[in-house]
């Protein structure tokens, strides 16, 4: 399957992904492989008598989880020729339980320098099964243009860079 090319994008374009749940595997695993094992993630006992009355989920899973539920939809799959930065806000917290899904918006097209893409910019909310945006930000993406007929496409080196902005 192909993703969308820069001329298929349309700005105010929605797409909203299937939804997943965070799971106490998804919490340890996450402490794990990020060595962040704050006992508002890792100690019922802590947990219970913190501010949030049990343990929650890390703030930055939000965001693995908005990453591979965008991947999912595959909407730039193929179609994707660099990562140009990102903004994002942790909203509120989530909770073991808690079920997410992802709503994205093209915001923004212009052209590049580089005639073969063009730059997108994407909104991204992450949104809980009460309808609650808990995060949300926006990334920047270089997409390929259509293939010309008659024109082999170059291949291409992804481009990654990543900026945060704190709100």
């Amino acid at each position: 399957m192909t993703g969308k090319y820069y001329e298929e994008l349309n700005i105010g374009s929605e797409f909203v992904t299937r939804s997943r749940t965070i799971t106490e595997t998804d919490v340890v695993l996450y402490s794990g492989f990020s060595w962040d094992h704050n006992p508002e993630h890792t100690d019922v006992e802590f947990a219970r008598d913190s501010a949030f009355g049990e343990r929650i989920a890390h703030m930055l899973l939000s965001l693995v989880f908005a990453n591979g539920l965008s991947a999912s939809t595959a909407i730039l799959r193929g179609t994707a020729r660099g990562y140009l930065g990102m903004t994002w806000r942790t909203l509120q917290v989530c909770r073991i339980g808690d079920t997410l899904r992802v709503k994205e918006t093209i915001l923004e097209k212009k052209e590049s320098p580089k005639p073969e893409v063009g730059i997108v910019k994407i909104g991204i909310e992450v949104i809980n099964q009460r309808g609650e945006v808990v995060s949300q930000g926006d990334r920047t993406m270089l997409v390929a243009h259509k293939p010309r007929e008659g024109v082999t496409e170059q291949p291409w080196e992804f481009v990654f860079s990543l900026e945060t902005q704190a709100q």
